[in-house]
């Protein structure tokens, strides 16, 4: 990781000193009423340095840093900053409790009922046409007559 990093700060350092020519380039016209802009940013990275210097760099430095000395803070970078904690606790109480229990109970009364409705309906009709065509020939004649008259006198009134 320290080599792309690198990478990337020394191409952000060579075009802070094309800043001009790259803005004429870009057509955009350059800032430089915002000084204090550059103090705010320029301000947490020489604190950085400084503190760097200061746990190791020094001859009397102890050069064990701030987080060995201080417990809780140790704990803090170990842990991840207690993400995984934070990702396990939305998992449990939002993702599901309140999703997957409201879709599984979804499920139940709206999919399972509807599927049970539908194959209920299946069955029923067909015991109803296993009537029809449980092989009596009177039966089979009766309705086909009766169909047959429906829409010959369908088309015999309209």
């Amino acid at each position: 990781m320290a080599w792309p990093l690198f990478l990337l700060a020394a191409m952000t350092a060579g075009l802070g000193f094309f800043e001009a020519s790259l803005g004429a380039f870009l057509r955009a016209p350059v800032p430089h009423e915002n000084t204090w802009l550059f103090a705010a940013s320029l301000a947490p990275a020489l604190f950085g340095v400084l503190l760097a210097w200061y746990e190791f760099g020094r001859k009397t430095a102890p050069q064990t840093g701030f987080v060995e000395r201080n417990r809780a803070v140790k704990t803090f970078f170990l842990k991840r900053w207690f993400l995984d904690d934070l990702y396990a606790f939305l998992l449990n109480n939002v993702v599901y409790r309140v999703f997957a229990e409201s879709l599984t109970r979804n499920e139940h009364r709206v999919i399972d009922r509807g599927i049970e409705k539908i194959c209920r309906f299946t069955v029923a009709g067909g015991r109803i046409f296993s009537h029809l065509q449980a092989g009596a020939l009177r039966s089979n004649l009766m309705v086909m007559f009766a169909v047959l008259t429906l829409v010959g006198f369908y088309f015999f009134v309209f």
